[in-house]
């Protein structure tokens, strides 16, 4: 009987473990990745400025593309590009 016991308190565990760790890392992402996208184009908004604000592909950095690929996965227009940018 405590070992049927011991099972079902286990199985309960590893059901309630499952749903945090879906609910960090599957929910939880879908808010995070808009801000990473926006500190990352913050920190190429300085490079984006020393072009006088019209050279859309900057390069960002190694693996992260030019300004103009992180203003379209933001779904951004150019002029609040500009705007973000404080151009």
């Amino acid at each position: 009987m405590l070992a049927v016991n011991k099972l079902i308190l286990l199985i309960i565990f590893l059901v309630v473990l499952l749903a945090i760790i879906y609910l960090l890392f599957v929910v939880g992402k879908g808010t995070a990745d808009p801000l990473l996208l926006q500190n990352d184009l913050r920190m190429c908004c300085g490079t984006y400025r020393a072009y006088n604000c019209t050279n859309y592909y900057v390069s960002c950095g190694e693996n992260k593309g030019n300004i103009d690929g992180l203003r379209a996965k933001l779904n951004i227009s150019y002029e609040q590009l500009n705007t973000f940018c404080n151009c």
